[in-house]
């Protein structure tokens, strides 16, 4: 685990790529439909959960640095919430650590608009690509990767430090990105909650393990 580690958050050079699947799972990493069935309405109550709904859920399958943990992010309700307040300190997801759970059935905070799937890895790749500079065809740039990842280095939409400013002063790095180009084809009913979007995920690590782990920032 700690070579992986190595590579992904301290040289950064790779990242582990991941898809969403055409089937679904109980268990590990997922997305859309019911929560994990941990999120019980004492659960929802103790984290205020009431006006969130479930998003996405990372597992040891993807992540193994989480000690036997998963994380569940949860989004609000109101698109308004996180429209106005799109950036860490202020962005409203939610990023819970629990204990590793299969999916439960609590009308209160499932997602209805997003078909529940599998998400997969790709595997370990390099996470830099060789682009054409549009203003200098002769010229080739090396930028990250876009699409989902763990590690490497974040794939911006606005390369604007306002966005990471407060993350660094507050020591988080970059972990993960979702990117919504990769739903599948009929999957998400009515708009995307990021407007076809990629929301950044930031975190804190002690002795390779992941210990704290938020939403940074969204962009579009």
């Amino acid at each position: 685990m700690e070579n992986v580690y190595n590579e992904l958050f301290i040289a950064r050079q790779k990242s582990l790529q991941f898809a969403i699947s055409e089937h679904d799972e109980q268990s590990g990493s997922r997305i859309g439909g019911y929560a994990p069935a941990y999120f019980d309405d004492e659960k929802i109550a103790e984290h205020d959960l009431q006006e969130y709904v479930y998003y996405i859920s990372i597992g040891a399958d993807l992540l193994p640095n989480i000690l036997g943990s998963e994380i569940s992010i949860f989004i609000p309700k109101d698109f308004r919430a996180y429209n106005r307040n799109c950036a860490y300190p202020h962005f409203p997801l939610k990023c819970i650590m629990h204990t590793p759970s299969l999916r439960g059935k609590n009308e209160a905070i499932c997602n209805k608009y997003i078909m529940s799937k599998q998400l997969v890895s790709k595997g370990i790749n390099n996470d830099i690509e060789e682009v054409e500079d549009v203003d200098n065809p002769d010229e080739i740039l090396l930028e990250p990767i876009y699409g989902n990842k763990i590690g490497g280095t974040p794939a911006l939409l606005q390369d604007e430090q306002s966005y990471y400013t407060e993350l660094e002063k507050d020591k988080y790095v970059f972990v993960m990105q979702f990117d919504e180009s990769s739903y599948l084809r009929n999957q998400v009913v009515g708009n995307e909650p990021f407007n076809h979007g990629i929301i950044y995920f930031f975190g804190r690590f002690e002795d390779c393990n992941l210990v704290d782990f938020i939403g940074g920032f969204w962009q579009n």
